[in-house]
């Protein structure tokens, strides 16, 4: 227990003196020294303005460090999403590219089957005199018809001649 009387100043340091009512505690003579307390000594400017700037300091970087690894988890989670959205447009993409092949090769083979189109052009003309001819025969065909039924009609004096307006029926 602290007692105000019994704290003295010697030679500039403040000593406490202990005294208690208790019988078991040995007291201490007035004349001894007791355990000196460290002087409290004002902080100073200089030394304020550096523990203020430390703390500061501190406090800043841990706010920085907080706000930076908030913005690294939004980023990081972003180029996550990023990659699912680039790895599923890449599975589109080559869907796609097989799909394309399948039809160049089915492409392919159709034209080694049909051929060219200047082919198809010769093609067509051939076909085109082909008809031309058998259009002529024909024609000839009739005419030599016609030729032998006039001489038959002429031969059995009857004119019985399938003609309508000039023309062979």
């Amino acid at each position: 227990m602290l007692n105000a009387p019994n704290d003295r100043a010697l030679f500039g340091v403040n000593v406490l003196m202990i005294t208690t009512t208790d019988s078991n505690v040995l007291r201490t003579p007035p004349g001894v020294v007791g355990i000196p307390s460290a002087a409290k000594r004002p902080i100073g400017g200089f030394r304020g303005a550096l523990t203020g700037f430390a703390f500061g300091l501190a406090a800043a970087s841990a706010f920085g460090f907080a706000y930076l690894l908030q913005d690294y988890r939004k980023a990081s989670k972003a180029m996550a999403i990023s990659v699912q959205e680039l790895e599923e447009s890449t599975e589109k993409v080559m869907q796609v590219y097989a799909r394309v092949s399948t039809i160049e090769e089915r492409l392919a083979k159709i034209e080694r089957i049909a051929g060219s189109k200047e082919e198809m052009r010769r093609r067509n003309s051939d076909l085109v005199r082909v008809y031309d001819a058998l259009h002529e025969d024909v024609y000839d065909v009739k005419r030599k018809l016609y030729d032998i039924e006039q001489d038959v009609n002429r031969f059995f004096g009857s004119s019985s001649s399938r003609r309508a307006n000039g023309r062979i029926v």
